[in-house]
């Protein structure tokens, strides 16, 4: 056997070693093109199975978004609406709100209204025209079609008239109203009310929305139950209009809520301090009704756009309420919100009508007459007040009402001369 020499041994021993790193280079590049090809494939598949279940905007959908949950096992089982997690409720709900938000119709539209629906929509409307759509699609898009839904356009700016009136063409449900200049959403919400035809009333605000196809329907069992002047529903609240059911963004709204019960007076004007907003709330209509006619007329309230007002009157006169735990409804913060007020003269004037609510209907609830007589003079204090009073009508309103407390008995010495001493300073002949 011939001898390789150490010089050969060498070279023999270096090309081997060269050659083994090439084949491993070889088989690492075939394993990364065929894990590629393998990844790309899997994404390409998933991404087919979307577009399968993801519908065109331009195609109706008679369905159920949440087929796979029948309504009728959703009321008899508690479990679904009573004991459901604030997340799991936003969770379960995203896939309604992607498809309402983009203005598909998911049921379709009955050919005439009835006469006396069940529940009357009523939404006042003052340049949304981004967001009103997708407000009308939540209430068209629920499974119990028994319904109104109520449009008062406040004078808006933009094309939310236009949008409106031609979904009013397309759904025989849709009233409506048009007011002839800004008169305010507690003005419109009012002149809404009056118009409409349902057995109850549920107040809404033209860039919200309602949750899940199922809330009518549910909310319809409720009210089956008994006959109450108000249900007090919940309402998840984002501070996200971008992604409104970002788990980071939302809270519960009211809070306090533990368990379904009935409140009846003076527990139920006690319980109305709090949470003064009208868009939780299903209101029997001929209740309703009768508050505004009543209290909006003969003390102005109804005139001055604050819902808190109006939340404060209805919770002090109504009989009997029912908390209801159900999560129903989504409340979205957006900037500029046509909600908030940014001028303080109009902020001083709602403030000083809510104090008024207060000190008529004090007897109901925690806040007393001097409490009021002390809120009203803090207002006075601020500089923006004088402002208020270049308005004869709204001077001669406070007078009439500062009249009405100073006459008031129930009130201190100290708090009647502490209001006398306001007045004198701005020439307030009481």
């Amino acid at each position: 056997m011939k001898k390789i020499s150490k010089k050969n041994r060498k070279f023999i021993w270096k090309n081997k070693k060269l050659f083994i790193k090439k084949r491993k280079l070889k088989s690492k590049k075939k394993l990364s093109l065929s894990s590629r090809f393998y990844k790309s494939l899997i994404i390409l598949i998933f991404a087919f199975m979307i577009s399968l279940n993801y519908p065109s905007k331009d195609i109706n959908i008679n369905t159920n978004v949440n087929a796979n949950i029948n309504s009728k096992e959703i009321i008899e089982d508690n479990k679904y609406y009573f004991n459901e997690t604030i997340f799991e409720v936003a969770e379960k709900s995203k896939e309604f709100f992607r498809l309402t938000n983009d203005g598909i119709l998911l049921n379709k539209i009955p050919e005439e209204m009835s006469k006396e629906p069940k529940f009357s929509v009523v939404v006042p409307v003052f340049s949304v025209e981004k967001w009103i759509k997708r407000t009308i699609r939540s209430a068209q898009n629920q499974n119990f079609t028994d319904i109104e839904i109520v449009l008062i356009d406040d004078f808006s700016k933009d094309n939310s008239l236009k949008i409106m009136e031609e979904m009013s063409k397309e759904d025989p449900r849709i009233k409506l109203i048009k007011n002839n200049e800004n008169k305010g959403t507690l003005y419109s919400r009012c002149i809404g009310a009056l118009m409409s035809k349902g057995k109850y009333i549920l107040p809404m605000d033209s860039d919200d929305m309602f949750l899940n196809t199922d809330f009518f329907y549910i909310l319809n069992q409720e009210v089956e139950k008994m006959d109450v002047d108000i249900i007090k529903y919940r309402a998840i609240m984002s501070n996200n209009y971008l992604n409104p059911l970002n788990k980071r963004a939302i809270k519960v709204n009211p809070p306090g809520l533990k368990e379904n019960k009935v409140l009846y007076q003076p527990e139920l004007g006690i319980f109305g301090d709090k949470f003064c907003v009208l868009w939780i709330h299903c209101i029997r209509t001929e209740f309703y009704k009768e508050k505004i006619n009543l209290y909006g007329k003969m003390n102005n309230y109804a005139n001055f756009l604050e819902d808190c007002i109006m939340h404060f009157i209805l919770y002090q006169t109504a009989k009997s309420l029912k908390l209801f735990l159900k999560l129903g409804y989504l409340h979205i913060g957006r900037p500029l919100s046509s909600s908030r007020i940014s001028n303080k003269t109009e902020i001083i004037k709602a403030k000083i009508l809510q104090f008024e609510a207060e000190f008529d209907f004090a007897k109901y609830t925690t806040i007393t007459r001097d409490i009021s007589v002390k809120n009203i003079i803090e207002q006075m204090k601020l500089n923006e007040f004088p402002e208020i009073l270049k308005d004869n009508k709204t001077k001669n309103y406070i007078i009439d009402f500062m009249k009405r407390v100073i006459a008031n008995k129930n009130i201190t010495n100290e708090s009647r001369e502490s209001i006398i001493q306001e007045c004198l300073k701005f020439n307030l002949h009481y």
